[in-house]
């Protein structure tokens, strides 16, 4: 996501929009350098980050605003600025949705909304003026909200993350859609962003599953194809044009440092990067002016950052703070596995445990963590212990998005730690992988609740609890060829299948916390008997 909406009405007045600690809407005005008038509270409680559209110039109400969000029941909302005032109550337009909102507003002023509904349909919505259509079902199967351009009046072209994680475009031309979503590829972890540096010309971006950034476009004639410009990144990128032939892209690293990568005199160059600071999200860019560039992001301090490019150099040297202290984003949370507690251990006396943590969120690349628990269990050792490496934070997981998170304990007192640790860690990562495709396959089907996972060779994995019995050999064969002898054997394995949307709702008012129980698989003769260990697991918003 990218936290932070922007609008400019002139060169000389720009508008930004954000959530606040409270998730009500916040919005603050100013130049574009001077930013000094003071913040609006607009109110509300919203589950996405906000998008907003300005009135084109050219229209009589050059000062309109509008912003959107999905609240907390999961309905749209609209506020408008009417060049003087924000209206006291935000419109409820209805609906359910599973993303936050994309908004074009077209330079004859209607303006589109568009958002994933319960079925992972596209819905689209206009409004000119005060005057509104009904919400109209566009079909397909969506794991991201519409990023849309234009090149000429009559026409708008809409992008899209298909569930499969492929790009998924239509167009609206003279009022009337495409047939159906054309598929173009590629395998998109962010959702994508598209631009339009003038007639007959489109550019789509996204980071890929490989978190490299991922280019594709239209010259009026073909599709080009998907071509990387490379990077570590993460977050959805953000795209501007001021001229005809220049490209600009902006992009969270996994450093958690901004990168600029640009297009200019028919070449790319980048990746820039801007030092300096740390942030959230990725960031977002608006070009008021021709050769203008105006870059904001939020901080890992929650407060608001800003960058200009002024003609011939960005200023300040550093990154200037124009917002202080409150700002949060919404659908991002703490995984961990807590702690353990052991009844019976494996072996005769103690198990000499690992222990491994997964996490995929979306199509973004599946994160491991190992911790090495030593001898536990036995009548000289711990019964129980702290799980404190088997974390990740923060992981963003978009309301239309899946989370899959796993972890195994292995008692192996035999083959090489480094061996073991090889093992657990793919074949946690085999499991998420496999797990997020079959949950993307359902949902590209149309089947809404998810009751199981098919894993590679048919076989069914619960949403929540014990492995050991349905997947136990799965997760043998998984571990490659680590040696097992004796006792050795996997004494704990769960998996947690959440959809963005079921998360948002069971961690409203308080953590997700589990203690699940592990009745062991039999064991060697000489061994102890079946193992007993007590896992306990939560997931919290931050």
């Amino acid at each position: 996501m990218n936290g932070i909406a922007t609008t400019f009405t002139s060169a000389d007045k720009l508008d930004l929009y954000w959530l606040d600690n409270k998730f009500a809407v916040n919005h603050k005005s100013g130049n574009g350098t001077d930013w000094d008038i003071p913040w609006d509270d607009l109110g509300g409680s919203f589950s996405t980050v906000p998008a907003a559209v300005a009135a084109p110039p050219a229209l009589n109400s050059p000062d309109r605003l509008d912003v959107f969000g999905v609240g907390l029941d999961y309905a749209m909302y609209r506020n408008t600025f009417d060049g003087t005032a924000w209206e006291s109550q935000w419109e409820n337009l209805g609906g359910i949705f599973m993303s936050a909102p994309g908004v074009y507003e077209r330079p004859d002023g209607v303006i589109d909304v568009f958002g994933v509904g319960l079925d992972y349909a596209m819905y689209h919505r206009f409004f000119i003026g005060k005057k509104t259509g009904e919400w109209e079902r566009l079909g397909g199967n969506f794991s991201s909200t519409v990023s849309a351009a234009s090149f000429t009046p009559l026409r708008l072209d809409v992008f899209a993350r298909g569930a499969d994680f492929t790009l998924r475009h239509r167009t609206l031309t003279n009022f009337v859609w495409s047939s159906d979503w054309q598929n173009l590829g590629g395998s998109l972890a962010s959702p994508p962003v598209a631009v339009s540096w003038g007639p007959n010309r489109l550019d789509v971006f996204a980071v890929g599953m490989d978190s490299t950034l991922l280019h594709r476009w239209w010259d009026s004639q073909i599709w080009s194809d998907w071509e990387s410009l490379g990077g570590i990144l993460t977050g959805t990128p953000s795209v501007v044009s001021w001229e005809p032939g220049r490209l600009d892209v902006f992009a969270l690293g996994t450093d958690a440092e901004i990168y600029h990568f640009w297009f200019d005199n028919n070449s790319w160059n980048g990746r820039e990067a801007f030092g300096g600071h740390k942030f959230t999200s990725g960031p977002t860019a608006i070009v008021p002016a021709p050769n203008r560039i105006n870059l904001v992001a939020p901080g890992v301090d929650n407060n608001i950052y800003t960058r200009v490019w002024n003609g011939t150099q960005w200023t300040p040297q550093n990154w200037d703070l124009i917002g202080t202290g409150h700002m949060r984003l919404p659908t991002r949370y703490r995984f961990a596995v807590e702690h353990f507690h052991i009844t019976n251990t494996r072996a005769l006396d103690a198990d000499t445990d690992t222990a491994q943590a997964s996490i995929g969120a979306g199509n973004w690349p599946v994160q491991t963590n190992i911790q090495q628990m030593g001898d536990v269990g036995g009548l000289s050792s711990p019964k129980e212990g702290q799980l404190n490496l088997l974390k990740f934070e923060p992981v963003t997981v978009e309301l239309c998005e899946v989370a899959v998170f796993n972890y195994m304990i292995l008692n192996n007192a035999h083959a090489s730690q480094k061996n073991i640790d090889s093992a657990l860690v793919k074949a946690g990562s085999s499991l998420t992988s496999d797990s997020v495709s079959s949950v993307s396959k359902s949902i590209g089907a149309g089947i809404g609740a998810i009751v199981g996972i098919e894993i590679v060779g048919g076989v069914i994995a619960p949403v929540i609890g014990s492995l050991l019995g349905s997947l136990v050999d799965f997760l043998f064969e998984a571990l490659g060829n680590i040696a097992f002898a004796d006792c050795d054997g996997l004494v704990a394995a769960e998996q947690v299948v959440e959809t963005g949307r079921d998360l948002h709702l069971k961690t409203a008012t308080a953590p997700i916390s589990v203690t699940t129980t592990h009745p062991g698989t039999d064991s060697n003769t000489g061994c102890g008997g079946n193992s007993q260990y007590e896992v306990t697991w939560s997931i919290t918003r931050l």
